[in-house]
C-alpha cells in the first residue's frame, strides 16, 4: 500500500488528495498544512454582511476543471454580472475605461493618435523568432508599440500575474498569443480569422482578453477548499509544519514541527517555493537554491 504525504493544504494539495482517494482507495494519503485552516490563498472572510476574499476572488469558466470539481462537491457556481466585466486603467489621476470595441479604441484617451496608428500597423510587423523564449514586454513592444505595452498590456499582465512583464515568459504565461502569432503572423489577422470562423458556426468570436467569465460561489471562494477538507476528514492535518524531508526513491521520512517522523513512499510538495526550499535544504541543496531564487511579488488585497 502506497503512503502519500502531500505537503501543503491549499487547493492543489486538497484536490490531489481528493482525487487520489477516489482513484486509489487503498492508498494511505495525508495532507500536512502549516496553517490552522486549510485552503491556502482561497480564503473568505464574512464581516458585517459582506463577503471579502483574502486572495483569489474567482476562476475563469473557460477552463472548467475547477468548476467541475465544485459541482461534484454540490457547489453551484455563481457567475459575475456584466458590470464586473468592465475594466479601468488609471491615467493622469483618473479612471479610463479599457476599450472593448474598435470604435472605443479609436476614441480612447489611453493612447495618443500615434500610439493608435502604431497598434493598427501590427498586421505589417514581421513575425518574430518563434523558437525564442521572448518576454511579454519585448513581444508587446515589438508587435504593438511602447504606448500599447504601457497602457494596455502591462496592466493586463499585472492584473493576472502580479508580475513584471519584463520577466514574464510569453510562451509560459500567454501560450495562446504565442500560438496565434506563430500560425497567423499577426494578432489582428488572427482575431479576424477566428471571428470569421466563429460566425460560420453561429458563435460569438473571441475577445481581446484572456476569455471566460469570472466565476465564484455565493459564500465566496473559501467554501471550495473548506468542503474539500471536510470531505477528506482526518486525511488533512492542520497546524502541522514540515521541517524537512530525507530519504530517497520510494522511502522518505517527513519530520514535522511537533517532532513526529512520518514514513512515505511518495512525497508531494504543494507549498510555496520558499517553503519547499527550506524543507529540501538538507536533502538537495542545489534544488533548494533554485527554489529560493523564485521571486514572489508582494500583493495586497483591499476590500472597502
Amino acid at each position: 500500500m502506497a503512503g502519500v504525504v502531500i505537503i501543503g493544504g491549499g487547493m492543489s494539495g486538497l484536490s490531489l488528495a481528493w482525487f487520489l482517494r477516489e482513484i486509489k482507495p487503498g492508498w494511505d494519503v495525508k495532507v500536512l498544512e502549516s496553517e490552522a485552516v486549510a485552503g491556502g490563498k482561497a480564503s473568505t472572510v464574512k464581516e458585517e454582511g459582506f463577503i471579502c476574499e483574502r486572495g483569489v476572488n474567482g476562476v475563469l469558466d473557460n477552463k472548467p476543471s475547477t468548476l467541475g470539481l465544485a459541482r461534484r462537491l454540490g457547489l453551484e457556481p455563481l457567475r459575475s454580472n456584466e458590470a464586473a466585466r468592465r475594466r479601468f486603467i488609471v491615467k493622469g489621476g483618473r479612471l479610463v475605461p479599457l476599450p472593448e470595441s474598435p470604435k472605443a479604441f479609436l476614441t480612447s484617451p489611453l493612447l495618443s493618435p500615434l500610439g493608435r496608428i502604431r497598434v493598427m500597423m501590427e498586421p505589417f510587423i514581421p513575425k518574430g523568432d518563434m523558437s525564442r523564449d521572448e518576454s511579454l514586454a519585448d513581444f508587446a513592444r515589438r508587435r504593438l508599440g511602447r504606448q500599447a505595452f504601457t497602457w494596455l498590456i502591462d496592466p493586463m499582465a499585472t492584473g493576472i500575474y502580479a508580475g513584471d512583464p519584463e520577466r514574464l515568459s510569453l510562451k509560459g504565461c500567454f501560450p495562446r498569443i504565442h500560438e496565434l502569432e506563430s500560425r497567423y503572423g499577426s494578432l489582428i489577422k488572427a482575431m479576424l480569422a477566428l471571428k470569421k470562423a466563429a460566425r460560420s458556426r453561429g458563435e460569438e468570436g473571441p475577445g481581446a482578453g484572456p476569455g471566460g467569465n469570472l466565476t465564484s460561489f455565493r459564500e465566496g471562494m473559501g467554501v471550495l477548499p473548506a468542503l474539500l477538507a471536510r470531505e477528506l476528514g482526518d486525511v488533512v492535518r492542520c497546524g502541522e509544519r514540515v521541517e524537512s524531508v530525507t530519504g530517497s526513491r520510494d522511502s522518505w521520512t517527513i519530520s514535522t514541527s511537533s517532532g513526529e517522523e512520518i514514513s512515505a513512499s511518495h512525497v508531494v510538495l504543494s507549498c510555496p517555493a520558499h517553503s519547499a526550499a527550506a524543507i529540501l535544504r538538507g536533502l538537495d541543496p542545489e534544488l533548494s537554491g533554485e527554489l529560493s531564487s523564485i521571486h514572489y511579488p508582494p500583493v495586497s488585497v483591499v476590500c472597502f
